[in-house]
């Protein structure tokens, strides 16, 4: 992982919050930070998230997510070092001279920092790696509750697009839905 990476992150989040706050979404549910050498792309988790907070974070995941397609299938979150700064409302900015892909990764980052205090109240130590949660166990598993692959041999692939605003996008399948100008995602021909 680069550190400067981590460091922009990092310092975004501590210029609002405090160090318990970063603890709290570290190791948490199934889409939070995770542990290992890249906690910042994302959990790959197939289950649904285990409370608001995880909401908010399988969004920020997904906005990483987004950057990749948007962008192209380089711009990882863990190798981009982005510019940011506050203005004089105190208010994060992501810089104008960053590159699309810098632009995205930082856009996600503000967004899930500005409203990370939307869900200060919500922490369950029991959704917590650092208190016993088994991530592996509840995130992963199959529809059918067995965990790893069904072995269905399906290589479907699906073409994947993004819609809505900086920060907050989601992906949806362009082959049976479409992005509508208010950057909802409706069944194709219903927007």
């Amino acid at each position: 992982m680069s550190l400067r990476r981590w460091d922009n992150f990092y310092e975004m989040f501590m210029s609002k919050y405090d160090f318990p706050d970063l603890l709290e979404v570290y190791s948490y549910g199934c889409y939070c930070l995770s542990m290992g050498d890249r906690p910042l792309s994302g959990t790959g988790a197939n289950q649904p998230p285990v409370d608001a907070r995880d909401v908010q974070c399988k969004a920020w995941t997904t906005c990483y997510k987004c950057a990749r397609i948007d962008v192209n299938n380089k711009c990882q979150p863990e190798t981009v070092n982005y510019s940011w700064f506050k203005d004089e409302n105190d208010q994060i900015v992501c810089d104008l001279d960053n590159n699309p892909c810098k632009a995205a990764i930082c856009e996600c980052d503000k967004y899930f920092v500005d409203n990370f205090r939307n869900l200060d109240h919500v922490f369950n130590e029991n959704f917590s790696e650092f208190h016993g949660f088994k991530r592996q166990e509840s995130c992963y598993a199959n529809r059918d509750g067995t965990g790893g692959s069904n072995g269905g041999g399906n290589s479907n692939t699906v073409t994947l697009e993004c819609c809505g605003d900086a920060g907050k996008r989601e992906f949806f399948n362009s082959e049976t839905k479409m992005c509508c100008a208010d950057g909802s995602i409706k069944p194709l021909g219903l927007c």
